[in-house]
């Protein structure tokens, strides 16, 4: 059939555009944003946040997920693809950076 995989990889403005695609979503499930979200629960509970809290905060990370991704869908055509990624880059070392100083110092203050 036309347009089969074999047409797309052959094509070299396509396979670029794969590429970069497969490359990003990659990117993203190495980034481990699933597990800051399957894990929030039990971090927070472990470093003695009340059961009320944990759910609001809970439902507060899914709610700014989805919101976020809203946005970015607006974000993509004013602002256009390639600098929405590097500035999510940028933002995601940092969390990362954040994240891991709190999880390496459990029972402070200000984790």
């Amino acid at each position: 059939p036309a347009g089969g995989l074999r047409s797309l990889l052959s094509d070299s403005v396509a396979r670029r555009g794969l590429f970069i695609c497969v490359t990003c979503h990659v990117c993203q499930q190495f980034s481990g944003i699933n597990n800051v979200f399957n894990y929030s629960t039990i971090f927070l509970t472990s470093n003695g946040v009340d059961a009320a809290t944990v759910v609001i905060i809970s439902v507060l990370m899914n709610v700014g997920n989805v919101a976020i991704t809203v946005v970015s869908v607006r974000l993509m055509d004013l602002s256009g693809r390639r600098s929405l990624m590097l500035v999510s880059c940028v933002g995601m070392a940092l969390s990362t950076v954040a994240l891991t100083s709190s999880l390496s110092c459990p029972g402070h203050g200000w984790t």
